[in-house]
């Protein structure tokens, strides 16, 4: 089952902009059900998956394209690192063709400097991450605070996540980790994720996790990354303001998708997630990254940042785009406090618009000001 993804729209755009369309994300985000949805008319579809087509573009990469159709979908196209200059002499030759190539693969591997520097100001890029709250069935809406957006999980209605995250997770340390990193232990970098996932919305203090585990922090570092390019955590970085305040300048973690920070949590069922000391941090997790999300397939280009003192006032996500900021406060509960604004009012003294996102109702407090009730704020345009 195809379920209707919100950057078609963004697609829509680019293959009338870019001769070459750029496609990353997590596995099992849906890439190639978008790809074969999407582009099915007037394209060819090539998966570089098969091995016998690997080892046919590399005996003459020219001549491979060269027997393909005018318009091509190349997918898994991370296996094949060099088809990027040979893309780039092709479009040097007929540069107003837009729409004519598009690649897709896991990981961030368009972003690498040899990428960049082969395809610039020639590709659109998009990240297509796991389902965002909007694109959801309005029936599973309510579970994917605990049970995620995998559109495999979604489609089959979430039966058995624990085992299919289970070889989620067994699939990525067996390639991802063991073949980037060259990792024996594999058992270090699963007590590495299971720590961050206990960190999830805190600031990072790679310090402590080598203590616990014996593991350098440059080595941790790298293993951050890794997670990073693979689309299963990001950083949030700290906003820094120009009033002398005793800032903290480490970033928080989360993780892109729920189900996954769940999972490591041992959170099954919803019954383990109301009122358990758990549900505030898989509550800010939710809405920080299913803003992303947004951010990311409808091409927002916002700045996302969190704001901290080390007195403790804190401000849980700020949204800058165009040289305006809207402030987020991020509470689980349904009741609206008044005092939920006090960091927002007292350390950032601006016009800018300041928003609660909480369980509750959704109402205009004052002129800039405005609780949300969280479905409202997933589902807005802005």
């Amino acid at each position: 089952m195809y379920i209707n993804r919100l950057s078609e729209r963004i697609l829509d755009q680019y293959k009338n902009q870019f001769p070459i369309i750029g496609i990353m994300g997590p596995r099992q985000s849906g890439k190639t059900s978008l790809l074969k949805e999407y582009f099915q008319t007037g394209y060819e579809f090539v998966s570089f998956d098969e091995a016998q087509k690997v080892q046919e573009f590399r005996a003459d990469p020219f001549q491979f394209i060269a027997g393909c159709s005018q318009k091509v979908v190349f997918d898994d196209a991370h296996k094949v690192p060099e088809l990027l200059p040979v893309l780039q002499q092709l479009v040097n030759q007929q540069p107003s063709v837009c729409g004519r190539f598009v690649l897709a693969g896991f990981g961030a591997f368009l972003l690498t400097k040899t990428a960049k520097e082969c395809l610039a100001g020639c590709i659109g890029l998009l990240h297509l991450l796991p389902l965002q709250y909007a694109e959801m069935p309005d029936h599973l809406q309510s579970d994917m605070a605990f049970r995620g957006g995998y559109p495999a999980m979604v489609a089959a209605g979430y039966t058995d996540s624990r085992a299919w995250f289970n070889a989620y997770l067994n699939s990525f340390l067996q390639n991802e980790v063991k073949q980037a990193l060259k990792i024996v232990n594999l058992a270090e970098f699963g007590a590495f994720i299971k720590l961050l996932a206990l960190s999830a919305t805190q600031t990072m203090d790679l310090s402590s996790v080598s203590r616990k585990i014996g593991v350098s922090i440059p080595m941790l570092s790298k293993w951050l990354s890794l997670l990073e390019d693979s689309y299963l955590v990001f950083r949030l970085n700290p906003y820094y303001d120009d009033q002398g305040k005793q800032l903290i300048k480490s970033p928080k973690v989360y993780f892109h998708d729920n189900g996954l920070l769940a999972h490591l949590l041992q959170i099954n069922s919803r019954a383990q997630l109301d009122g358990g000391v758990l549900y505030d941090v898989l509550f800010e997790n939710f809405v920080v990254s299913e803003y992303l999300k947004r951010n990311y397939h409808d091409a927002i280009g916002a700045d996302v940042y969190y704001f901290r003192t080390k007195q403790g006032e804190r401000v849980d996500l700020i949204i800058e785009k165009g040289g305006k900021k809207t402030l987020v406060e991020i509470k689980a509960s349904e009741t609206y406090n008044a005092g939920f604004y006090q960091t927002m009012s007292r350390f950032l003294k601006d016009e800018s618009e300041k928003q609660l996102v909480y369980s509750g109702k959704t109402c205009r407090i004052s002129e800039n000001t405005q609780a949300l009730s969280f479905h409202d704020f997933l589902i807005s345009e802005k």
